[in-house]
C-alpha cells in the first residue's frame, strides 16, 4: 500500500501562514523589548521616556480634596491651575505661587485642589519631636528657609517669583530673610556676604524671639578661605517652643562623607552651656571635637545620643553619584524602629537634564527618600540661584514634601 503524500489544501495554507506571522510577531515584539530595554539602560532618550517608571517608588501626587473629606484647621485647600511656563507636574495658586503636583492633571482638568499644612500644622506636626539633618548646603538652605517660616509664618519670597504675578504685593521684591538661604544677599548693606557675618546674621536671624513663639539657635561654625571642607565646620541645633510642644531641629554638615562635633555643643554638652564659641569663629583653634565618623558612624553613634526621632540624611556631594548609602540607611533602620530614617537626595543642577544622580529604582537597598531631583527637574533657571542651589520655591515646596512624609495628611 502506498502512503499518499499530504495534500496542501486551502485550509491547511492559511494555518500554516498564521502559525508563521504570529511567531514572527512574537519575534518582533521580543526584539523590541530588548531594545527599549537597552535604550532606558543607556541612553539620556530612553531614560527620560522612562522618567515615570523610574521615579514610580517617590512619585507622590499631592491629595485631592473630596466632597466628604473635612479639611482641619491646620490644613490649607488651595485651588491650583495648570501654567504652561512651568513643568507639567506643577501648578500656580491664586497668589502666584507655584505648586508641585507630582503628577499631571488629567486630560480636560486645568486645575485641582491640593492640601497643605499651613503655619499651624507645621508646628503640630514637628512637636516633640528631634529632627536631625545630614548633608551639604543644599540641605542646610532647606532647613533655613524652613526655620525661617517658623519664625516668621510667612514663607520666603526671593527673586524666582519676579518672573510670577501676585496678588501679594509685598513679593514684588525679594524678602530679607532671602539672606538666609542667599549669603550674597544684603539688604541696604547691613549684612555682609562673607561667611563670618553670615553666621552670625543668619543665626540671630532664626535664634531671635518672635510673636510667634520663642525659637533659640546654636551655630557651630566656622570658614577660613581659602575654602578646604577639612577646615569647615557647620553645625546648627535650633529649639522652639510652640504651644503643642518643644521642636528641635539639628543641622550636621557633610561635605565629604565626614561629620565632626564640638564637644562643646550638643549632644556632649548642654544646649544652654556658656562655653559655646562664637558663631564664625569655631576654628581648630577654638574646638576640642568629642566626635568624628562618616555617615554610617554618626548614624549608629549620633542619632541615638541625640534622641532623634527623624533623620534625613546624605553621604555629602557624591551621595546616589558614585555613592550609595541606602543599605547603611536601611541597616540602621532596621535596629531604630522608633527612628524614620529617609535619604535626601540633591535637587537636579540648573541647566542639567541628565539623569544621573539620584534613582530610588536603582539604590541597591530599598529605602524611605526624599526626592529632591524628580520635583526640580525640567523648572525655570531663574529658580536657580547658581548652578547647584536652589531659591524660595523649591525649597518651599521640598518642606512641604518633608512635613507630609513625617505627618502625612490623611483623608
Amino acid at each position: 500500500m502506498k502512503l499518499r503524500a499530504p495534500i496542501n489544501t486551502p485550509h491547511r495554507v492559511k494555518v500554516s501562514q498564521q502559525k508563521t506571522f504570529r511567531l514572527s510577531l512574537l519575534m518582533f515584539l521580543l526584539v523590541m523589548c530588548l531594545n527599549l530595554r537597552r535604550l532606558k539602560e543607556t541612553s539620556w532618550i530612553g531614560k527620560r521616556a522612562f522618567k515615570m517608571k523610574r521615579h514610580h517608588i517617590l512619585k507622590i501626587c499631592s491629595p485631592a480634596v473630596n466632597a466628604i473629606f473635612s479639611v482641619p484647621s491646620n490644613v490649607n485647600e488651595i485651588p491650583c491651575k495648570s501654567n504652561n511656563e512651568i513643568p507639567n507636574d506643577w501648578c500656580v495658586d491664586a497668589g502666584g505661587n507655584p505648586r508641585y503636583l507630582g503628577c499631571k492633571l488629567q486630560d480636560g482638568l486645568e486645575s485641582t485642589n491640593i492640601l497643605r499644612y499651613n503655619h499651624q500644622g507645621f508646628e503640630q506636626c514637628l512637636a516633640n519631636k528631634t529632627i536631625v539633618f545630614i548633608g551639604d548646603s543644599r540641605v542646610r538652605y532647606q532647613i533655613m528657609n524652613l526655620l525661617g517660616y517658623l519664625q516668621t509664618s510667612r514663607f520666603m519670597k526671593c527673586q524666582d517669583y519676579e518672573s510670577f504675578d501676585s496678588t501679594d504685593s509685598t513679593s514684588a521684591s525679594p524678602d530679607s530673610d532671602c539672606y538666609l538661604i542667599e549669603r550674597e544677599f544684603q539688604l541696604k548693606d547691613t549684612k555682609g556676604d562673607d561667611w563670618t557675618s553670615y553666621y552670625k546674621e543668619s543665626n540671630k536671624m532664626i535664634g531671635s524671639d518672635s510673636a510667634n513663639g520663642k525659637q533659640h539657635s546654636l551655630c557651630d561654625c566656622y570658614r577660613e578661605e581659602p575654602f578646604s571642607e577639612l577646615t569647615t565646620y557647620e553645625n546648627r541645633f535650633i529649639k522652639r517652643q510652640t504651644p503643642h510642644g518643644e521642636i528641635n531641629i539639628v543641622y550636621l554638615q557633610n561635605f565629604v562623607n565626614l561629620i565632626r562635633m564640638n564637644q562643646d555643643y550638643p549632644p556632649f554638652s548642654s544646649f544652654w552651656s556658656q562655653n559655646h564659641c562664637n558663631p564664625g569663629e569655631c576654628s581648630i583653634k577654638n574646638r576640642v571635637d568629642a566626635f568624628t565618623g562618616n555617615l554610617n558612624s554618626t548614624l549608629w553613634q549620633i542619632l541615638p545620643l541625640l534622641n532623634a526621632t527623624h533623620a534625613f540624611v546624605s553621604a555629602g556631594w557624591n551621595e546616589t553619584e558614585t555613592v550609595d548609602s541606602s543599605c547603611i540607611i536601611k541597616a540602621f533602620q532596621e535596629s531604630h524602629s522608633d527612628m524614620q530614617i529617609h535619604l535626601i537626595s540633591h535637587p537636579s543642577k540648573k541647566n542639567d537634564n541628565s539623569i544621573a544622580g539620584f534613582d530610588g529604582d536603582r539604590l541597591e537597598c530599598s529605602i524611605n527618600a526624599l526626592d529632591r531631583q524628580t520635583m526640580s527637574e525640567d523648572v525655570p533657571e531663574d529658580w536657580f540661584r547658581d548652578d547647584a542651589h536652589v531659591l524660595s520655591i523649591l525649597n518651599e515646596e521640598f518642606n512641604h514634601r518633608l512635613i507630609d512624609l513625617i505627618c502625612p495628611i490623611t483623608r
